[in-house]
């Protein structure tokens, strides 16, 4: 039997945290791993603590498209529920990522919006890994990884900041 290498593993750990998910167009579920290869923080987005799930999604409704008017969304971001939980001890992490449909059958290619980017970037998170395929056990993983602050940048110059 081998042991999946670490990457794997976490992006396991983030899977699982996806199906904790409540909101109805994505499961996202990630944790933040520092340098010692020990879990900081897990999340997964939904609703704030103590209020009702997403049964009603405004941005479904409207048809918003992703990526836009997230200030409309009730739902807190997995990125944004580790950081929450870590504060201080975000610093230098990693953070493993899954984004799916909400049957699991899609794994999307999606890193931090703007918003999230920019926090973990502060937060001194350094790189960002994602699933991009299903994680099955002794189906190798597929994933994409980027660095936090080149997310950050091109999140931003998407929109049109930090241009003279």
């Amino acid at each position: 039997m081998t042991r999946p290498d670490w990457i794997e593993t976490w992006l396991r750990v983030a899977d699982v945290m996806a199906d904790r998910s409540t909101c109805q167009k994505y499961l996202v579920g990630a944790c933040l791993v520092n340098e010692k290869n020990h879990v900081v923080a897990s999340g997964f987005n939904g609703a704030p603590r103590k209020q009702p799930h997403c049964s009603d999604c405004i941005r479904i409704r409207k048809n918003i498209p992703s990526g836009e008017q997230y200030e409309l969304c009730e739902s807190i971001h997995a990125e944004m529920n580790c950081l929450l939980q870590a504060g201080q001890k975000a610093h230098g992490c990693k953070l493993f990522m899954v984004v799916k449909s909400p049957d699991s059958s899609i794994y999307y290619e999606r890193y931090p919006c703007f918003m999230c980017s920019k926090f973990l970037y502060q937060n001194g998170v350094t790189e960002a890994y994602v699933a991009l395929s299903p994680i099955i056990k002794g189906v190798e993983v597929e994933y994409g990884v980027g660095l936090i602050e080149a997310i950050y940048l091109c999140n931003r110059d998407e929109k049109g900041m930090g241009k003279e």
